[in-house]
């Protein structure tokens, strides 16, 4: 009889194990179907999602976007930078003939309104003038050359600027812009209390230099008031 107890007791207690087993397979069971419809029903839409990602054409961040008036600039520093190139062509010419016998340029309307005697002076070599290099050294550049050489920066860098590809353009160009305005103080104030001198083609470069440092200054502020109503 004990015998026969014992197995009654071993027998339930493999039924229950087995009932357990099953319960936990069916369990697993439920979840691995769960997780597959769930997967089945997102892949359309991820694969969606994927498919725009590639057809979609890219299209810049909005800060990179240059405004109408920002490009009118880049316009207007181009054709100053072209102004420029043209009035440092002409006093490279004069600088390169005014020691030939005879010769007169056009922009000596006066004794006191000549060129060649600023471009003949010391104060057209202004690096040597300073003492930063030796007379007739290669960095010995004179005012054409210098002009020539700034604003073929400015229209290369405003072409890059119109199609967006100028990073720092509003700091750069601020910088440069004031540097070349001082400059301009400068050169007004040597001709004016030492020289007593008038120079057209001075006069030329002083028109481009300020007309450069009114564009950098708008095109500053313009950039600083987005900025500010973006943080609004």
């Amino acid at each position: 009889m004990q015998a026969t107890a014992v197995r009654k007791l071993r027998a339930a207690t493999l039924i229950l194990g087995l009932r357990q087993l099953k319960n936990r397979m069916a369990s697993r069971e439920k979840l691995v179907h769960s997780a597959v419809f769930t997967a089945t029903a997102a892949a359309p839409t991820l694969l969606q999602r994927c498919q725009d990602s590639f057809t979609k054409p890219l299209r810049p961040p909005a800060t990179m976007v240059l405004s109408s008036a920002s490009r009118r600039r880049a316009t207007k520093v181009q054709m100053l930078g072209l102004a420029g190139l043209a009035i440092a062509s002409y006093a490279l010419s004069v600088e390169s003939h005014m020691d030939e016998p005879g010769y007169e340029a056009a922009c000596d309307i006066g004794a006191t309104f000549s060129c060649t005697a600023v471009f003949k002076s010391a104060y057209a070599h202004p690096v040597s003038h300073w003492g930063l290099v030796e007379q007739g050294d290669a960095l010995d550049l004179s005012l054409a050359i210098v002009g020539m050489l700034l604003y073929g920066a400015y229209f290369a860098a405003a072409c890059l600027w119109s199609v967006d590809l100028m990073p720092f353009r509003q700091p750069l160009f601020l910088a440069v812009a004031v540097a070349g305005a001082s400059f301009s103080c400068y050169l007004l104030y040597v001709l004016k209390f030492i020289l007593g001198d008038f120079c057209i083609v001075c006069t030329g470069f002083h028109v481009v230099n300020f007309s450069m440092l009114a564009l950098a200054i708008f095109e500053y502020r313009d950039v600083g008031a987005k900025a500010k109503g973006k943080r609004a």
